[in-house]
């Protein structure tokens, strides 16, 4: 086994085999499959280009949006029709539009990854010739390497989970800390002139952001001994990842273990603006410029 080679792979990997993985093909099977949830993702997160960076969009839901959609159910407390399941209306609402931006949308996103896992024909054209004895680490969903490669689970971690089933828990989420947003109970909490239904509301939207947040930080806790493990590492080869932000902590931590003077990087890109950008990225991350080789992910291992 070569323990001293660490591959970390990222959804242009995928890509790269033609598995519909972009996020952009997401939207159209929530189009097709649920048209009411895209209907809403579409209402409350703003514009079409949320689609390409799905993730990092769910820290942004218009949460004043939703409230203010949902206005009717305020029934007044003097109204002739009054009930008492309208002390509750208001917010069962809010509850119903969160879960389906929360639960719901997990649900399908799982169900999105399965279909692709489909895999198409030319995935086999494809492949490149990995060291199947290296260690792995992959941000993906699919299992990819472990069916086209044919590599050992147990050489791999998929740090955000894998999709075998439709029960299977999947990692998906925002990255800005739910501290940081605003509460939209801000000076309203001990006002005693808000309806409290109000208030019962606000705290609802202020849980979202807990809900759709990526935990990084419990899961580097969760999979501490891996990160540990990896001082042996020489060298580290990353295949289809965009550095994205939320991920950094992840690549902080790789850094944090292995010896950053000697261990060599090659890592791929896509577009031609992504060489220097992710250059940058490592050497900002601490990494010497010369132990940083970038390569078109087809040519990852030509000479």
């Amino acid at each position: 086994m070569n323990d001293t080679l660490l591959c970390v792979i990222g959804n242009g990997f995928d890509i790269h085999h033609g598995i519909r993985s972009d996020y952009r093909q997401f939207k159209f099977f929530v189009q097709e499959k649920d048209p009411a949830l895209y209907r809403t993702i579409e209402q409350y997160f703003g514009p079409d280009e949320k689609w390409g960076n799905f993730e990092e969009v769910l820290a942004y839901l218009d949460a004043e949006m939703i409230a203010e959609k949902k206005v009717n159910y305020l029934n007044s407390y003097g109204a002739d029709d009054w009930s008492d399941d309208d002390n509750y209306a208001y917010q069962r609402e809010i509850e119903n539009a969160i879960k389906q931006i929360t639960v719901h949308l997990k649900s399908i996103f799982t169900q999105w990854i399965l279909s692709v896992k489909a895999f198409p024909p030319e995935v086999a054209e494809r492949t490149i010739p990995l060291d199947k004895t290296a260690r792995f680490l992959t941000f993906n969903y699919t299992d990819t390497l472990e069916r086209v490669y044919r590599i050992a689970r147990e050489r791999i971690l998929h740090i955000h989970g894998i999709a075998d089933d439709e029960r299977s828990l999947l990692i998906l989420g925002h990255g800005r800390p739910p501290a940081a947003i605003p509460s939209l109970n801000k000076g309203l909490l001990h006002d005693p002139d808000v309806d409290i239904r109000i208030k019962e509301g606000n705290a609802l939207l202020d849980a979202y952001y807990e809900k759709n947040y990526k935990p990084t930080g419990a899961i580097l806790r969760e999979h501490a001994g891996y990160f540990e493990s990896l001082k042996e590492i020489d060298e580290i080869h990353v295949l289809g990842h965009a550095f994205s932000v939320i991920d950094m902590p992840y690549f902080m931590a790789i850094i944090r273990q292995i010896q950053c003077d000697r261990v060599r990087w090659r890592v791929s890109f896509y577009l031609p603006e992504e060489e220097d950008k992710f250059r940058k990225v490592l050497v900002d991350l601490g990494i010497d410029n010369d132990l940083i080789t970038l390569v078109p992910l087809k040519g990852m291992y030509n000479g």
